[in-house]
C-alpha cells in the first residue's frame, strides 16, 4: 500500500523544530504498531525528517523568528508566541508571528518586563490570526507579563515544583504546571480560562473541573 499523506505536507506543518527527531522517532516504532504500512510509512517518514531537518528549511518557515535573535530570553519568548499561533499555513504563521513582533517593537523580552496594559491593548488591537482574535493576544501578554515578573525566564515557568518530575521522560508535567501557572495569572482570570479550554493541546480533566 503506498501512502499519499498530502495534508502532512508544508502547509500542515508549522514548525521544523524538534519535528526530523519526533519523524525518525516514528519511523523507528512504526513496525510495531503499523506493520501492514511499516515499508511505505517508514520510508516517508525517514524522507520528510531529511527534509526539515535542514538549514535550508529555516528562512521560509515560521522557526525563522526565535533564530532572528539572539537574547534567550527573546527567543524563548518569540518561539512561545509563534507557536502559539501555529496552525493553518506556514506563510500565514510566519506573517502574523512577524506582526506581533513588529508590534512589540522587535523586542519581545522589553516589551512583555515593561509595558503598560494601555500599551498592550494598544499591540492587541486588530490582531487577528485565524480563530485568535485580539482579546486573546492581548491575554497571553498579559499573563506572560505576570509570569514574568514571578520567575526568572519563561523556561523555569515550565520547571515543575518537584525535581524528580523534571528529568523524566515526560513532558506531561511540564506541560501541566505551564498550564496551572499560566491559567491563575490576573487579571483576565475567567476569559484566560475560557481560552485555555478551548486551546489546550491536552485534556486537563481535573484541573478543567477545578476551575
Amino acid at each position: 500500500m503506498h501512502l499519499v499523506p498530502i495534508v502532512f505536507l508544508d502547509a500542515q506543518i508549522p514548525f521544523a523544530a524538534n519535528l526530523a527527531r519526533i519523524l525518525r522517532g516514528m519511523a523507528k516504532n512504526v513496525n510495531k504498531s503499523l506493520p501492514n504500512l511499516s515499508s511505505d510509512l517508514k520510508g516517508f517518514l525517514l524522507e520528510k525528517a531529511e527534509r526539515y531537518e535542514s538549514l535550508d528549511f529555516i528562512p521560509d518557515d515560521p522557526i525563522s523568528i526565535p533564530h532572528r535573535f539572539g537574547d534567550p530570553r527573546d527567543i524563548e519568548l518569540a518561539a512561545f508566541l509563534t507557536a502559539t499561533l501555529a496552525w493553518g499555513q506556514r506563510v500565514t504563521i510566519k506573517r502574523n508571528a512577524n506582526e506581533w513582533m513588529r508590534r512589540m517593537d522587535e523586542c519581545p523580552r522589553q516589551f512583555l518586563q515593561h509595558a503598560s496594559a494601555k500599551e498592550m491593548e494598544k499591540v492587541s488591537e486588530g490582531f487577528v490570526h485565524r480563530t485568535f482574535q485580539p482579546r486573546d493576544a492581548l491575554l497571553f501578554m498579559h499573563a506572560l507579563q505576570a509570569l514574568l515578573w514571578e520567575f526568572s525566564s519563561l523556561e523555569s515557568v515550565f520547571l515543575p515544583v518537584d525535581v524528580s518530575q523534571r528529568e523524566g521522560a515526560s513532558v506531561r508535567p511540564h506541560l501541566e504546571v505551564f498550564h496551572e501557572r499560566f491559567s491563575r495569572r490576573p487579571p483576565l482570570v475567567d476569559l484566560r480560562r475560557d481560552v485555555l479550554r478551548s486551546m489546550s493541546p491536552l485534556q486537563f480533566g481535573d484541573q478543567q473541573r477545578n476551575d
